[in-house]
């Protein structure tokens, strides 16, 4: 009984995982066939195998909420989620590291349970489904509720998508007094501005320039820059 809660510590998964599958395979024990090869004459041995079977199952058993139906995966899942959050809240409380899976902030429950299903549940009970083959049940539901995540997750980058503000600029938000093309100078501009009298300016008899030669005004100005 001690070896089979041992085996449920996620630190022993990937270590248990290589030691049943090349026995599997070396036995060729498959959906349910050859199990018989596991039994000996040696005792040892076979107290070993029937305590490898027995860790695998009980293993199996404690990463089963992905193989439920979904209204109970997603009910439990948000139980698991709630205590995972409540203890990285302590560890922030108290200055330590945040647990992995446990920062509220930074942790997507969809995506996270896609990468496990994926990694860890998925393999497992194929795995067992060497040993146990009547259970495709399970193994539909996993299907069911990975794909269920999977729209989850792009819902939310659809909503994300959807609420990244677009910024539109209105005819009432441009600037009033645009640059226009004639007001760009220009040679021709120039010479029209010095040679054109101001409104109200007499060039005639008031002692004012009366010289309306283009060249001369150039002239002048550039006498004055000068």
């Amino acid at each position: 009984m001690v070896e089979c809660i041992l085996a449920t510590d996620m630190a022993n998964h990937s270590s248990q995982m290589n030691i049943i599958r090349p026995k599997l395979d070396s036995n060729e024990i498959k959906n349910g066939e050859n199990l018989e090869k596991l039994i000996t004459d040696n005792v040892p041995k076979n107290n070993e195998a029937q305590q490898m079977i027995l860790s695998l199952v009980v293993h199996t058993a404690d990463l089963s909420n992905p193989a439920k139906m979904n209204p109970v995966f997603k009910k439990w899942t948000d139980i698991v989620y709630t205590e995972f959050f409540a203890q990285g809240d302590k560890e922030k409380e108290i200055g330590m590291t945040i647990s992995m899976l446990c920062d509220r902030k930074s942790t997507n429950i969809h995506k996270s349970q896609v990468g496990f299903i994926k990694f860890v549940v998925s393999p497992q009970f194929e795995l067992v489904k060497h040993i146990i083959p009547d259970i495709n049940e399970y193994l539909n539901n996993i299907a069911l509720n990975l794909r269920y995540c999977e729209e989850q997750i792009e819902k939310e980058n659809n909503l994300k998508t959807s609420e990244t503000p677009k910024i539109e600029l209105k005819e009432k938000d441009t600037p009033k007094n645009k640059l226009k093309l004639n007001d760009v100078p220009t040679p021709k501009n120039v010479l029209k501005t010095l040679t054109t009298p101001k409104d109200g300016q007499n060039t005639q008899g008031n002692g004012t320039n009366t010289n309306t030669n283009p060249s001369s005004n150039i002239f002048n100005l550039n006498l004055n820059l000068k």
